[in-house]
């Protein structure tokens, strides 16, 4: 995100939550690098720093805790800040809810898995399935795969008390996409997606930007009538499964998906557009122009490669070809020099 922000000409503050800044902070696009303790404290903070500027400062969040945040101090942080909304507060916690985007989805006419909230009601599953948290917030991207009631129950049990879980079919995917895109002033655009071929807990590792053209067109009607019944407005991403000839909607990222790089150095930079839109009224393109290319997150895919049985030699050679590399940038190289050491 620093870098797309960047690479269009603008300059950002930083805020990390967590213990230690890391190598995201030596990135030469920015100004000012702050670390908070938890979230908790972000509505203050912000508060603090930014409220007597000339001009709203404009938040991108790249987490769903922090765009949680956001959403449920939208009455307090309205009037200064520029940030992903639904229009009133909570709303945005609300459509986080996989189980409520799912029911969106089915009247919308989009195929989905079977799924409910287990609640021990075991006499409803089908085999196999998988046990998500209804809400990423809470329960993270925990994923348990369950063929029979056995394993079941020994998945829920996995879970920490309190988390809402969800059960849905498992089907088995030939591969999985995420449709990148942008609601903003009233306008929805998809121009993209990433195609996967491999990620690990939930983070794409390594994979290809393709343009929408060739998708059905219904189906990114359907995508974008679903952004505009949340009132959804920001940077979003869409994650499906193909099998068997159709896709099948798993979940949306109301915030920043981190593939959004990948779609930027292929030739579409949403958030520079968000910035835009909200800062000069800039009106969304009619048409884009992707450039399809491999994208790699190279030190956590090599980390991972003997998961999916690639040898050191096929990984290099698939690193050498992808025009794309999160850490490593020759325009903005100091930050690769220390994700090793995250």
């Amino acid at each position: 995100m620093v870098r797309c922000i960047g690479a269009a000409g603008y300059r950002s503050d930083l805020i990390i939550i967590g213990d230690k800044l890391g190598y995201v902070a030596k990135s030469k696009y920015l100004d000012d690098v702050y670390c908070l303790e938890s979230e908790m404290k972000l509505a203050d903070f912000l508060c603090s720093h930014y409220c007597d500027c000339d001009e709203k400062p404009i938040i991108i969040s790249c987490t769903d805790q922090v765009e949680s945040l956001l959403d449920e101090n939208y009455e307090l942080l309205k009037e200064h800040f520029i940030f992903f909304n639904s229009g009133k507060k909570g709303l945005v916690t609300y459509y986080m809810n996989k189980q409520v985007q799912t029911n969106l989805a089915i009247e919308l006419g989009i195929s989905v898995p079977k799924s409910f909230e287990y609640k021990d009601n075991i006499e409803d599953a089908v085999f196999p399935c998988l046990l998500k948290p209804v809400q990423s917030i809470n329960g993270g991207k925990q994923v348990v795969i369950c063929q029979n009631e056995k394993e079941l129950r020994e998945g829920f049990a996995a879970f920490h008390d309190g988390d809402v879980v969800l059960l849905q079919q498992f089907i088995q995917k030939e591969h999985e996409i995420v449709l990148l895109g942008l609601s903003v002033n009233g306008e929805i655009t998809i121009p993209g997606y990433i195609l996967k071929h491999r990620d690990f807990n939930g983070g794409t590792l390594y994979s290809t930007v393709k343009s929408i053209d060739g998708l059905d067109a219904s189906l990114i009607c359907k995508c974008k009538a679903l952004i505009a019944k949340m009132n959804y407005e920001g940077l979003f991403g869409m994650e499906f499964i193909y099998s068997n000839g159709q896709y099948y909607f798993i979940e949306i990222n109301l915030r920043n998906d981190a593939t959004t790089y990948s779609l930027a150095v292929a030739g579409v930079n949403l958030p520079e557009m968000y910035v835009k839109a909200k800062t000069e009224e800039k009106c969304l393109p009619n048409t884009y122009k992707v450039k399809e290319l491999q994208s790699i997150v190279e030190f956590n895919d090599f980390k991972h490669r003997g998961h999916f049985g690639i040898s050191a030699t096929q990984w290099l050679k698939q690193y050498l070809g992808a025009k794309c590399k999160y850490y490593f940038s020759w325009k903005d190289s100091k930050p690769f020099f220390y994700a090793p050491f995250k």
